[in-house]
């Protein structure tokens, strides 16, 4: 696909997103103010639009040039405006690389990179303007603007250390005209290992003069670099050697500081082993510590944060992917301190003798510009399941995180933290123009989801009840942000249109003034969702006053960083401590959400909700229901038993979410005239969407480390059932059974039978692979089965289920389950029989979740509760003779005799529980000196799940509902 040319802005666009932005930051009187002034001069706006398409036309990659001339033009010091710094993850290796193998295996990985741009680029159209200017380029000081060169034929790096400055050859070209190809590794370690033995550098050898003088203000490096030029000899020659490098690498020698940030600052100010080793003019520098610990350092005006982070995360992955035990001459275990250097560089220090030269005095930047130029940086960690849920609903952990800066900002700036303009970059990589632009992230609906997280109580705000309001306010939130990002990249975005026409205004043009910010934003945020290579990085603060946020993450947490100048320096510890406080609150809002969205159920929980009758309230009756349709209808569903269930309030909260979803669907189903059979089978279907039920997608593993799930589902009406067991690519087996039902001719289907019907269907679903399945709390549940002697225990919700009752008076009954950990290849358990796990007829729908293991059958059970409760005197009279039980106890039915037991003892009805732990309008047939943890649960001695809405949701163990609870 041919790349596009990047679209001429529209100026009344630009100006409408420019009035959105200032009515949100501006007061009123000033807005107006701006609307005064916009008026006054909307025909000088005109005609520098008018310019900018005529010249804009000719030049694709107008915005990049626009953007790298603004860079290049400023004349701070480059440590502290324009380098980004990232520190890299360890290395892999089990034997663990030293300080030179480390940076041999980096300096082959970037000579490989070069050599081969698309291994980072991919397979697709991607623009090239900032990968071809990252390697063999520099930032060469200039009178009034800095001028990026790139040398193509160069060949060889730069070692700084504390030897001095030493060029060596990492890429080798054949021919003249031929590709070029990396050195071999041992020919690299061999150079690299020799520049490290040189002795101490002489003062004319000394690295610390030419590299701080680097870091000078770039006109008065300008200046001193004329005069070297002027000079000739040694030094200018050096210098050049310099200049026209693939990169450069500092060996420090020193170990990194302990703290990660400082770390960080380590690797773009200094080590302070002694020697200044930055060259900053270079656009890509590597960094190696005494204990291998490595860096690098990028310039900003060749590319962009996203490119520099996939650079630095290609560079990591090439130099792990080398296998150094094969790179060793055969009986050699490390690389040879004898190889021969077959480097066509003679191996010596670069001579500086600047002896006519006024020198500054030497840059002292890490202790001084560590202290005015603060980072810090801390981890946010979670369950993997759940960032993996977050990345899986596209956009929403970036607005995640975005959510959570802005209401960590107004928690700690109060409403001063209205007037900051938040940014942040959106790539361009399918544009020739293969900039960030900025997307402008604050918007109305994002302040009103912060105003009402900042209106709950402490109790709330430490552990936030996420109503209905907060629900909808996110979700009109989150679509507002995807909404700009999508502008941005459609070729909408108005950064580079705003700065042309700032850039084109007089000095005193009223506009400009209200332009300028713009220019420099408040709050610049960056960052990745999943990241693997960089352990950290931070995005560069290039204006006086201005905070950069970047996130990294990974797959059990994600990694903050925040990098301050002017205000914001003195500010971000306060900012760090709040950030934590709103990740939390915020990504418990965003995990259901993307539940939700999982279930597919946003829509339904945005809606307004119909009365229906539960407990004695008033129902709507729907105005199209015939009066042959009973106004009533009963839906409960189960989210699975379970023992010495050790989850937090948290957890519990957001597994109660999901089961009020699911409910929410059902429901809808029923309120809306649908069947019983569509409306069991989409609450199913949508908990087995979500991980944090044992089936579907949360299913279990057994002892071979796949999935092998079952469900069923039963027509009461119609005596007709379909099951499905032992499938291991069907997304929602629930569905699987429906149509085993219906299309099959047969009640039950296993194994590859069962996908090979499915896949032989007119309209079938997409299978999906075993990555779907794969949980981190199912595998680690597995993990310590496999590693402990004891019996495993469920020590999470488990089967699914539901029983309704519709309008028509028909029941129906659906389950699904992946089994339990660690059972053998083939098991068929009880929710694929019909009679054992689950069973409805005209009168009776019963579904059961447990560890049923017995040659008892299930359907006594069954006809048990059925003549129990029908030949109970004190059960009352009913319009119909219809009855719903949702069984979901840990029945042990190993232990036959307990149930036996139950049967025979026939407790009475137990109601008006005084404990209000106890769950009430409930009725407990079992003997209440069990110790069960349903025993428990009914004596009040331990909590119960329970979520009322508009109908029922029955509790996750055995209950037989009272007449106060049925609606027939």
């Amino acid at each position: 696909m041919a790349l596009l040319n990047y679209p001429i802005p529209d100026l009344e666009v630009t100006l409408q997103e420019v009035g959105r932005v200032l009515q949100l930051t501006l007061g009123p009187e000033k807005y107006l103010q701006y609307k005064d002034a916009l008026c006054q001069q909307k025909e000088v706006l005109r005609d520098i639009h008018s310019r900018l398409a005529v010249t804009a036309s000719g030049r694709e990659n107008w915005v990049t040039e626009q953007f790298k001339n603004r860079l290049l033009g400023s004349t701070d010091p480059l440590p502290t405006s324009t380098s980004m710094p990232a520190v890299l993850l360890p290395s892999r290796a089990e034997r663990g690389a030293g300080q030179l193998e480390r940076a041999a295996a980096l300096l082959w990985a970037a000579s490989k990179l070069y050599s081969e741009p698309r291994l980072a680029e991919g397979d697709g159209a991607t623009e090239r303007t900032q990968q071809s200017e990252v390697f063999a380029a520099s930032r060469l000081p200039g009178k009034t603007q800095d001028q990026l060169k790139v040398y193509p034929d160069s060949l060889h790096a730069i070692i700084l250390c504390t030897g001095g400055v030493f060029p060596i050859q990492i890429l080798q070209r054949p021919s003249p005209g031929s590709l070029l190809s990396p050195l071999p590794f041992l020919d690299i370690y061999s150079q690299v290992r020799e520049v490290a033995s040189q002795p101490a550098a002489g003062p004319e050898q000394d690295p610390t003069p030419i590299c701080s003088l680097s870091a000078l203000p770039r006109q008065a490096w300008f200046a001193l670099r004329e005069q070297i030029l002027q000079e000739g000899g040694p030094a200018a020659s050096s210098l050049g050697l310099m200049e026209s490098a693939v990169l450069s690498l500092s060996l420090e020698d020193c170990s990194p500081p302990a703290e990660l940030a400082e770390t960080l600052n380590a690797v773009r100010l200094g080590g302070g082993g002694g020697r200044f080793l930055r060259y900053y003019d270079k656009v890509a520098n590597l960094v190696v510590f005494q204990d291998s610990t490595a860096g690098m350092v990028f310039e900003h005006c060749a590319l962009d944060g996203m490119v520099a982070g996939l650079v630095a995360e290609s560079i990591w992955h090439l130099s792990e992917s080398l296998n150094l035990d094969l790179c060793q001459p055969q009986g050699q275990t490390t690389a040879s301190p004898t190889a021969k250097n077959t480097s066509s560089l003679p191996l010596k220090p670069l001579n500086f003798p600047l002896k006519g030269i006024t020198m500054p005095a030497p840059a002292t930047l890490g202790p001084a510009l560590q202290a005015t130029h603060p980072i810090i940086t801390f981890e946010f960690f979670s369950f993997p399941d759940i960032f993996t849920t977050l990345r899986g609903h596209r956009g929403l952990f970036d607005a995640w995180i975005t959510f959570s800066l802005q209401l960590t900002l107004k928690q700690t700036l109060g409403d001063s933290a209205a007037g900051l303009i938040l940014v942040t970059p959106t790539h361009m990589r399918h544009y020739k123009h293969g900039r960030c632009d900025p997307t402008y992230s604050f918007s109305t609906r994002s302040q009103q989801l912060v105003e009402a997280l900042m209106s709950c109580d402490t109790e709330k705000k430490n552990s936030p009840q996420f109503m209905k309001e907060l629900f909808r306010l996110f979700h009109l939130a989150f679509l507002e942000h995807k909404h700009l990002i999508k502008i941005t990249k459609s070729g909408q975005g108005v950064g580079p249109h705003i700065a042309a026409l700032r850039w084109g205004l007089g000095q005193e043009n009223p506009v400009k003034t209200f332009l300028e910010p713009f220019g420099s934003p408040s709050i610049y945020l960056t960052g990745k969702d999943l990241m693997e290579g960089v352990e950290c990085a931070v995005g560069n603060v290039y204006a006086r006053d201005q905070l950069a946020v970047t996130y990294l993450g990974r797959r059990d947490r994600v990694r903050m960083l925040l990098n301050g100048k002017g205000s914001f320096a003195k500010l971000l510890r306060h900012l760090q401590e709040s950030l934590k406080v709103s990740l939390e609150i915020v990504m418990l809002l965003a995990l259901r959400y993307a539940i939700a969205g999982q279930m597919g159920a946003v829509e339904c929980l945005l809606q307004e909700e119909k009365e229906v009758r539960v407990n004695g309230n008033e129902h709507q009756t729907d105005s199209n229901a015939t009066s042959s349709q009973n106004s009533d209808f009963t839906l409960l569903i189960h989210g699975g038993a379970g023992e010495d269930m050790l989850l937090n309030q948290k957890v519990i909260n957001v597994v109660e979410f999901s089961l009020e979803t699911a409910l929410s669907l059902g429901a809808q189903e029923l309120a809306g005239g649908g069947s019983s059979l569509d409306a069991v089978q989409k609450c199913v279907a949508a908990l087995e969407d979500c991980f944090l039920f044992n089936a579907g997608k949360g299913s279990v593993f057994n002892r071979d480390g796949k999935q092998e799930m079952e469900a069923t589902i039963v027509d009461g009406t119609g005596m007709n059932s379909g099951s499905v067991a032992c499938v291991r690519n069907v997304k929602n087996p629930v569905k699987a059974a429906r149509q085993v039902m219906e299309k099959s001719g047969h009640t039950l289907l296993i194994g590859d039978g069962a996908e090979e019907f499915l896949e032989g269907l007119e309209l079938k679903e997409k299978p999906v692979g075993a990555e779907y399945f794969h949980t981190y709390l199912r595998w680690k549940e597995m993990e310590v089965l496999c590693s402990s002697s004891n019996t495993s225990k469920n020590n999470h919700p488990q089967t699914v289920g539901a029983v309704a009752l519709d309008r028509l008076g028909k029941l129906a009954a659906a389950t699904s389950t992946g089994g339990m950990v660690g059972k053998r290849k083939g098991r068929v358990g009880d929710t694929a029989v019909v009679g054992a796990g689950i069973y409805a007829d005209k009168k009776l729908a019963v579904t059961c979740s447990g560890q049923i293991q017995s040659s008892q059958p299930m359907s006594e059970c069954c006809h048990y509760m059925d003549w129990n409760v029908t030949g109970d005197p004190m059960w009352p009279k009913r319009k119909t003779s219809s009855l719903m039980i949702l069984v979901t106890a840990p029945l042990r039915m190993a232990h036959a005799g307990e149930m036996q037991s139950w049967r025979r003892s026939r407790p009475e009805f137990k109601l008006n529980f005084q404990n209000p732990k106890q769950p009430t309008s409930y009725a407990f047939l079992g003997d209440p000196l069990h110790d069960s943890l349903f025993s428990r649960i009914m004596l009040g001695k331990e909590k119960h799940w329970r979520v009322w809405k508009t109908v029922n949701m029955c509790l996750p163990y055995c209950l037989t509902p009272t007449h106060q609870d049925l609606l027939f």
